[in-house]
Order: structure tokens, then C-alpha cells, then sequence
């Protein structure tokens, strides 16, 4: 996910192709959950307001993926894969609330809970 403050909006890059079409049905469900949240005024974002230290965690994150680290909002350092599992347990309601299939955010817990190799 990346932030561009110039348009007010969020841009969520992810591999040209995902490796099942659960997989591509994760990454929607994913950021319609954050999308959700936000319009229930919840704040799911844990970037800083540093322009610096957000490119650094966009890079680290593109080239080690969920162990890839971040900088949050309050200055520490956390691994992408549990920015990823926390932003997933905030969501979850919310997409059950939308009658998201119960199998579908199984599975995306199930990957968030998995390491990547």
C-alpha cells in the first residue's frame, strides 16, 4: 500500500498475478476491509507522518516483503507480516459485516499466520 498525499488517496500495488484466485480475492477483500473501517472512522494506518521514513518502509517492504520493516506512526520499528496480522484482526468484523464468506477470511488469516518462505 502506498500513500500519495498529493491525490488524497491510497494505491495498493501487489504482484502482477497472485499465486490462486484466493489469493486475488484476499488482496480485494483486504483493502475493501480497510475501506470500510475508514468510513466507520476507523484509522488502520500505521505510517508516520515522515515522507523519509515512509519510502524506506515502501522499499523494505518490496524487497523483503512481509519481513520487510516499517516505521509506525509512534516511531517503532515492525515487520510488514505484523502490520499485516494487526490490520487483519481490525478489519475482520467488517468483512464479516459485509457477508464476506466466512472461508475467505479463514484463508486470510491463515496466510497472514503463515511466514512467507
Amino acid at each position: 500500500v502506498y500513500c500519495i498525499s498529493r491525490f488524497h488517496t491510497v494505491e495498493l500495488r501487489i504482484m502482477d498475478s497472485q499465486p490462486s484466485p484466493q489469493d486475488a480475492e484476499a488482496a480485494i477483500a483486504y483493502v475493501i476491509g480497510i475501506s470500510e473501517a475508514a468510513k466507520h472512522g476507523v484509522d488502520v494506518s500505521y505510517l508516520p507522518d515522515d515522507q523519509e521514513k515512509i519510502e524506506k518502509g515502501f522499499e523494505s517492504a518490496v524487497k523483503y516483503g512481509e519481513l520487510g520493516r516499517i516505521v509506525d506512526s509512534e516511531g517503532n520499528p515492525r515487520y510488514i507480516g505484523e502490520v499485516i496480522r494487526d490490520t487483519l484482526s481490525v478489519i475482520s468484523p467488517y468483512l464479516r459485516e459485509m457477508d464476506v464468506d466466512p472461508e475467505l477470511i479463514g484463508y486470510m488469516h491463515q496466510r497472514a499466520d503463515t511466514p512467507a518462505l
